[in-house]
């Protein structure tokens, strides 16, 4: 409308798609919630971390910057590998699991991490880091395309990145005041696994992903990863 700004007139769509989603697309609504906390955990990643190379392992700026290369590496072999279980899984199944990896890794790193001169260490942690998060986001645009209407796709996949981004600045914002209030910053990075935690929950809670893509008229997605699953098989049996 022409008398509403550009910013009030966005804001009003993404609270009407919201709306419409929670009362009408129940797989869609978690596959958001999941999105809006893994993202959250991913997304504010790099800034913890670099706090927490800087002040407890005394990394300079290189070293920082080669632990941040490594997540971006591992990435590569992350969507690769996804594009292999999605094919073998549904990719509900392979987002709980690249999750869960990143989960995992960020308690061994507040465990494993904890003095100066264990570069090589963190470089390692990094590239799982990337290899999950490569992972997760290949699945994501899967699960997007999926569970998105058919002929709502442009609207809806705003939503989806709005998601991703409406609470990046939460978890840096809890490690700050845990680290201001005199709390270890290795429980601060340890407790950045609960933001995955909370997505794998809400993965969990898409429930049947086959009636949810059935729902939303996109079975011929199904068919094209059974016949691509099918084939995958044949390929290793006659190999």
């Amino acid at each position: 409308p022409e008398s509403q700004s550009l910013w009030k007139a966005g804001f009003f769509q993404v609270f009407h798609s919201s709306l419409y989603i929670y009362r009408n697309l129940p797989a869609l609504k978690w596959f958001y919630i999941s999105v809006m906390f893994i993202d959250a955990g991913t997304g504010s990643l790099a800034t913890i971390l670099i706090t927490y190379l800087t002040d407890t392992l005394a990394f300079t700026t290189a070293e920082n910057a080669t632990a941040i290369l490594a997540i971006l590496v591992g990435s590569i072999p992350g969507a690769f590998a996804s594009g292999f279980t999605n094919k073998w899984w549904y990719p509900v199944r392979s987002s709980i699991v690249a999750t869960s990896i990143m989960a995992i890794n960020t308690v061994v790193a507040a465990v494993v991490l904890t003095s100066p001169g264990q570069q090589l260490q963190t470089y390692l942690l990094g590239l799982v880091w990337g290899f999950g998060a490569g992972w997760k986001w290949t699945s994501d645009k899967l699960l997007a395309s999926t569970l998105i209407p058919d002929g709502q796709s442009t609207e809806l996949m705003g939503v989806y990145l709005f998601a991703g981004q409406v609470i990046t600045w939460l978890p840096p914002l809890v490690f700050t005041a845990m680290n201001e209030a005199g709390v270890s910053q290795r429980v601060g990075i340890a407790t950045s696994a609960v933001w995955f935690l909370f997505g794998i929950v809400a993965l969990f809670l898409i429930g049947d992903y086959k009636a949810a893509v059935v729902a939303v008229g996109r079975e011929e997605m199904l068919c094209k990863e059974s016949e691509e699953g099918h084939r995958e098989n044949d390929e290793i049996e006659n190999g």
